[in-house]
């Protein structure tokens, strides 16, 4: 069980599922990512650009992982810290998890424009 305090308690299930969901979270930016960088179809310039379709990608991305990365030390810094050793590379995983993301997707950005 990985101790948090405020509401309750954030079991190893949840953070089981908090894991898996950021992952599919991370494979759905590379998924828009890519098709969005991808040829037009049928000749057909999108709209609004592709361009800024991917800049605003990364930016909410990173908004929300800020987000993110603030909620994880709120929930376990400091003394909240989980004393089990599988529980503090599930916490871990989870924060890489948050910061990989947003740095993922400002690459992508950057990447679009070279």
């Amino acid at each position: 069980m990985v101790e948090a305090t405020g509401a309750g308690q954030f079991t190893t299930a949840n953070l089981l599922t908090a894991l898996l969901t950021t992952e599919s979270l991370v494979f759905a930016a590379i998924s828009v990512s890519v098709s969005v960088g991808g040829k037009e179809a049928f000749g057909l310039r999108p709209f609004p650009p592709a361009a800024v379709l991917v800049v605003l990608a990364a930016l909410t991305i990173s908004f929300v992982g800020f987000g993110a990365a603030l909620s994880w030390v709120d929930l376990f810094a400091g003394h909240r810290w989980p004393s089990g050793t599988d529980a503090q590379v599930g916490v871990i995983a989870l924060l890489l998890a948050i910061l990989v993301q947003p740095v993922f997707a400002i690459a992508v950005a950057v990447g679009f424009f070279r």
